[in-house]
């Protein structure tokens, strides 16, 4: 993650809290930026593991067939 995401400003939280302080508000997009990278990885490792999945049952027919 790079550090002007962390510092972008995130206009959905800073609309819905604005009770926070600016030093709040930035805590809060930064915790934001985290989360996003989180599933970003979740859901690059899920691919991953969806493609390793498919090579085996590719590689699992192609064994069953008779040649």
């Amino acid at each position: 993650m790079s550090e002007q995401e962390e510092h972008q400003q995130i206009p959905f939280i800073r609309k819905l809290c604005t009770h926070l302080s600016e030093e709040e508000l930035i805590e809060a997009e930064a915790r934001f930026w985290r989360y996003v990278d989180i599933v970003r990885r979740i859901h690059e490792r899920e691919q991953q593991e969806a493609c390793r999945f498919d090579k085996d049952a590719a590689r699992a027919d192609n064994d069953g067939v008779t040649k």
